[in-house]
């Protein structure tokens, strides 16, 4: 897991006030298989009674894991690249040109997170190499 997941998931959590309710949730029926499947649907259960809280959060992190959110350094001019510069009054301008060409991409990131399939996306989360390990 990438670590701008993990400190994603960690506010969303947070936000979502599911600490102890995480630490709490365990099955164990002596079949790993269908063990891992019912603490699936659990979790599944208990982030969507929950996301509400933090909605913001949510779409951030699965335009970052879908690859869709753009990054910021991206969109940071550097006038030393830049062959046509021509001072600090023309690297203002880029810049902010930069900047508004940065939220736009935000902007429709969001827009494409929004309609994601949350639950999927969960799911694929929770079979994550050492997810269990974070969320208990």
């Amino acid at each position: 897991m990438k670590t701008k997941y993990l400190i994603m998931l960690s506010e969303i959590i947070d936000k979502m006030e599911i600490k102890d309710e995480l630490k709490n949730l365990e099955i164990d029926t002596g079949d790993e298989e269908k063990d891992n499947e019912e603490l699936g649907k659990e979790l599944i259960a208990l982030l969507i009674t929950r996301i509400y809280k933090c909605e913001k959060e949510v779409y951030t992190f699965v335009a970052a894991f879908k690859g869709y959110l753009p990054n910021k350094r991206d969109y940071e001019y550097d006038p030393d690249e830049d062959p046509n510069y021509s001072g600090p009054k023309d690297a203002e301008q880029k810049q902010l040109e930069l900047d508004k060409k940065y939220k736009k991409d935000l902007k429709e990131a969001l827009i494409k997170a929004e309609e994601e399939n949350v639950v999927s996306i969960f799911k694929e989360i929770g079979k994550i190499e050492g997810i269990k390990s974070f969320l208990a």
